[in-house]
């Protein structure tokens, strides 16, 4: 289905936030979106990936993973991945997001370890983090492997993306045509991002995971406008934490069962898994506080033929400052 298709499934909740009637066919769109934020995305992962070290700091991972999220999500978003070069970098760039999110989950569980040392128990914890240590120094190895095979060629076509975004909306030649296929291409996206959440069954551990990534490109995506919802990216990020934690403390979790063997250990693994049944409770709470406020996940079953976009109308708000 083509954008402007996808656009028409929304006409009567899209004219609502601008009280009067909406074709997309008729009336172009102009883009808002933060053009300096977009062109900063770009530019900072050339400069993460030309001289990152062979032993990065928690902070230098963290942020070379973040920006590898928030450029795939800007890709699709602008829907460049649905081009050569874009697919190109993307590809070139899931390997290295993986990879830093390896370096990343050692980093937190050795924080997380370290939080729970008890008296009793310190040659466990101190056995405990020698072990991650030695993960982290594995996976950091792995990590410089894999940029150092993909620098080059990520960088090229990090330049040619942003370039090409440059020339197509966002500088002063950009034609209207171009920045309104753009405009509602963003639209588009989210609101299909949105649908999804708005849709999405009842969380559980098995599903609550893929809920954050979808809350976390619906993010990324609003994040991109000039004038964004600071509200709902708040409530968004609040959820994405919180499921983050959860999700966290449940790797751990998975790591002890794994590894210990002995009492002392044993009784950390239970004060590790009371942990995840607390993160879990809180994240369960965070979520449907925000489906509820925003996706309208209460009424669901009485108005389960309805668009969830119908139900509340504070994501189409949101989206609506895509536009201009």
């Amino acid at each position: 289905m083509n954008v402007k298709a996808r656009v028409r499934r929304f006409p009567t909740q899209i004219a609502s936030i601008h009280h009067q009637p909406f074709d997309i066919a008729n009336h172009p769109i102009h883009m808002a979106l933060n053009a300096d934020l977009l062109q900063k995305t770009f530019r900072n992962l050339r400069k993460a990936l030309k001289s990152f070290p062979k032993v990065p700091s928690p902070d230098e991972v963290h942020g070379l993973r973040t920006q590898t999220r928030r450029l795939e999500a800007t890709l699709h978003a602008l829907m460049l991945d649905k081009n050569e070069e874009g697919n190109r970098l993307s590809k070139l760039l899931t390997p290295v997001r993986k990879a830093a999110g390896e370096v990343r989950d050692m980093d937190v569980l050795f924080g997380f370890v370290s939080s729970l040392a008890i008296d009793s128990e310190d040659e466990c914890v101190v056995q405990w983090l020698e072990h991650l240590g030695s993960r982290r120094v594995q996976a950091a190895a792995e990590l410089h492997k894999i940029i150092a095979a993909r620098r080059k060629e990520a960088r090229h076509y990090l330049r040619r993306c942003s370039t090409f975004m440059d020339g197509e909306f966002e500088s002063a030649k950009a034609s209207i045509s171009n920045r309104s296929r753009a405009s509602a291409d963003v639209m588009a996206v989210s609101l299909q991002v949105a649908a999804e959440l708005g849709e999405w069954p009842k969380l559980d551990a098995a599903n609550m995971h893929a809920f954050r990534l979808k809350v976390k490109e619906l993010r990324y995506i609003f994040q991109l406008a000039e004038d964004s919802d600071s509200t709902l990216i708040e409530a968004l990020g609040e959820v994405k934490d919180a499921i983050g934690d959860w999700h966290d403390w449940n790797e751990l979790a998975s790591l002890a069962d794994e590894a210990s063997g002995d009492r002392p250990g044993r009784k950390l693994t239970k004060r590790i898994r009371d942990r995840v049944k607390e993160e879990f409770e809180r994240a369960l709470a965070v979520s449907n506080r925000m489906r509820k406020q925003y996706l309208g996940a209460a009424k669901q079953k009485r108005e389960a033929r309805r668009s969830p976009i119908r139900q509340k109308g504070s994501l189409v708000a949101a989206t609506s400052r895509l536009a201009g």
